[in-house]
């Protein structure tokens, strides 16, 4: 009840502030490149609705407080229980992506539209539940959807502009549960998870233009920079001994959105505690180059987990637009290509480079 009491008063709070919601200049570039509207047809297939309980098994149950030890079968329970909203949003991203590649706007649209109106009407994202894994599927998914169609928003305007405003009002009310979900948590439990609610949330207000939504995420940034160490750990983040290195990455993937969004906005990400994301960045960027750096810091050897692979680093064509870019990290960006994730919006070249 505290939770939902304080989101509410942030949420009216919010309401001064900025009059409209900017985005950064490439998602409305990328789509006024595109002159033509070919009608090739292809099938549409989409992932069915997730209608069940939204409540799932963690991947590291049983561990102990470091939740650094994947249980196994509860792995598999998970990518059983969680495949359909994974896939969603895999198709977002990738359906947007090609629309913008290939040009097939009318079909490309047609058929997110009609995948966004089936999730809107039958799955279970917005229902009510007390489940942390649940919680948080919920606001990858949202993440996934937000930033994807911020790619296409001008065509679904005009092509979908009944049934999108549909979908816009389901994506509103599934960004006030993440509000609420993540509002109002102290801040030795405030992490990664959260700095992704922030992200969907702002991903979300960019989209719709909500001032009350941005200035949520703004506010979860700034208390996610001053968790920032002088040296540019998160305390939070190194509690998870083996993986603290794969999740300070993986922590610092939604705040550089965050940051772009701020900055289209006015605001200046990179001043909030005396340079802190470019800390955090630093240590990211020395952890690929020193094996030993967090477990000298944590006195754990790290998993073998490389942040060059799978997209763990397509952030890095955000970063580059707020820092002056160098030849060390066009070298990063060539070793991390392809510069994609489904939860970022997909291939973030398109519009970031």
């Amino acid at each position: 009840m505290y939770r939902v009491v304080l989101a509410v008063l942030l949420l009216g709070v919010c309401l001064s502030g900025h009059a409209n919601v900017a985005i950064p200049k490439g998602y409305q570039q990328v789509q006024d490149s595109l002159s033509y509207t070919q009608t090739r047809q292809e099938p549409c297939e989409y992932p069915k609705p997730y209608t069940e309980e939204l409540a799932f098994a963690s991947r590291y149950q049983g561990s102990d407080k470091a939740r650094d030890t994947v249980n196994k079968q509860a792995e598999k329970a998970y990518k059983e229980s969680t495949k359909a909203t994974r896939d969603l949003q895999l198709f977002i991203a990738k359906k947007t992506d090609d629309i913008l590649i290939r040009g097939n706007i009318l079909v490309g649209t047609d058929c997110i539209i009609n995948a966004l109106m089936d999730w809107k009407n039958n799955s279970s994202l917005l229902d009510d539940t007390e489940n942390k894994t649940g919680i948080a599927v919920r606001k990858w998914t949202l993440s996934a959807m937000s930033s994807s169609l911020l790619k296409i928003n001008t065509f679904l305007n005009e092509y979908h502009h009944n049934k999108y405003l549909e979908v816009k009002l389901w994506l509103e009310s599934m960004a006030k549960k993440v509000i609420v979900d993540y509002s109002g948590r102290p801040l030795n439990k405030v992490n990664n998870h959260d700095y992704w609610a922030a992200w969907s949330v702002m991903a979300t207000a960019g989209l719709l233009n909500r001032d009350d939504f941005y200035l949520w995420a703004k506010s979860v940034y700034i208390t996610a920079m001053g968790q920032v160490d002088q040296q540019g750990f998160l305390a939070n983040e190194l509690r998870r001994q083996t993986r603290a290195a794969m999740y300070h990455n993986y922590a610092l993937t939604p705040l550089v959105g965050v940051a772009a969004f701020m900055r289209a906005n006015g605001d200046e990400p990179l001043t909030t505690n005396d340079g802190a994301l470019e800390r955090l960045y630093s240590v990211v960027i020395q952890s690929t180059q020193e094996s030993n750096l967090f477990k000298e810091k944590t006195g754990h050897t790290q998993i073998d987990y490389d942040l060059f692979s799978s997209g763990r680093m397509a952030w890095l064509a955000i970063y580059r637009t707020l820092v002056n870019e160098d030849i060390s990290m066009i070298k990063l960006i060539d070793k991390a290509r392809p510069l994609s994730s489904s939860r970022l919006g997909g291939n973030l070249e398109l519009v970031y480079m």
